[in-house]
């Protein structure tokens, strides 16, 4: 994960058409990893993202010396999206169901277990 945020929010500088791929890029994974921590079936998935988007805001806040105005504009509003999507009312309607136990007896099935030779 910290390797996704480090090179996605490297440092600024960039110009042009590249710096527009970029912030592109940047929104992208901003809303893939919000999206991801909303659908996680996984808490340690979520718990993880969440602390990666939690990261990445701090990050997106810091002062960035020498960004274009465009750049600024775009990591002032990634921090605030961030900002509002960790801050959202929870829902326990919206938590996944549970997943379903495998089929067949449970482990153990009620047997006490092996001796082992040394007892």
């Amino acid at each position: 994960m910290k390797v996704l945020t480090t090179a996605v929010l490297r440092s600024p500088g960039r110009d042009g058409y590249p710096g527009e791929v970029g912030r592109v890029v940047e929104r992208s994974v901003v809303n893939g990893l919000m999206r991801l921590a909303a659908g996680a079936r996984a808490a340690q998935v979520r718990a993880e993202v969440i602390q990666a988007l939690q990261a990445m805001k701090v990050q997106l806040g810091r002062s960035t010396p020498g960004a274009s105005e465009a750049e600024r504009a775009n990591r002032a509003m990634l921090a605030a999206e961030i900002g509002r999507w960790l801050e959202r009312r929870w829902d326990s309607r919206a938590l996944p169901e549970p997943v379903a136990a495998p089929p067949g007896s449970p482990i153990g099935d009620g047997e006490p277990p092996p001796r082992s030779a040394a007892e």
